[in-house]
């Protein structure tokens, strides 16, 4: 269960990290900016973005393997 409550958490965090860039991208941007992809990149964070979906795709992937079963002694 520590497990899956640390794959909500850190899924949680995704959205929010993601929805914020998207809201200051929104607020803060003209339109030249938005049409720039490197400027998207940066305010969205995509690299650490990608880092945490595949952190959380391992952890998903993890969990459906080996589902609520406890390996410690």
């Amino acid at each position: 269960m520590d497990d899956f409550v640390d794959f909500l958490g850190n899924l949680r965090k995704v959205l929010t990290t993601f929805g914020s860039g998207l809201t200051q991208l929104a607020v803060d941007s003209a339109s030249a900016q938005i049409g720039d992809p490197a400027a998207l990149k940066r305010t969205l964070g995509l690299d650490e973005a990608v880092k945490q979906w595949t952190a959380i795709d391992q952890a998903a992937s993890q969990f459906t393997v080996e589902p609520m079963v406890d390996q410690s002694p």
